[in-house]
């Protein structure tokens, strides 16, 4: 039964994510022609965002894939705090010697193009 909740609110987050994608296409397509209310494409959306998620929703096997993916979530060993605020320092040290590359790069390469374009 702990799986169940997860299973739902993946649901209830895909509802809401076709329901916004849904509201953005039929707002974009409704404004090219017309608009007389930004009620209709906001109701228009989210139905069709309750239809395609509730489509799937009582589909078993897309019950059933929703349902392995969670219990393979619950078997990945994730990273303790201190492993990754190690692995951070790490990035963004790294990013910040390759800005500094890039960098002299840059400027070397703009003196060689200002001295062949200036001569």
């Amino acid at each position: 039964m702990g799986d169940r909740k997860y299973i739902h609110l993946v649901f209830l987050v895909l509802v809401l994510l076709a329901s916004w994608v849904s509201i953005k296409s039929i707002d974009l397509v409704w404004s090219m022609f017309a608009r007389p209310d930004k009620l209709w494409p906001e109701l228009l959306g989210i139905g069709l965002g309750l239809l395609v998620v509730g489509f799937y929703w009582l589909k078993q096997e897309t019950f059933d894939w929703v349902g392995a993916i969670i219990h393979e979530l619950k078997r990945v060993t994730w990273p303790t705090k201190t492993e990754t605020s190690s692995a951070t320092v790490v990035v963004v040290i790294t990013v910040i010697i390759a800005a500094i590359l890039m960098g002299m790069f840059d400027w070397f390469w703009a003196l060689v193009t200002d001295y062949i374009l200036l001569t």
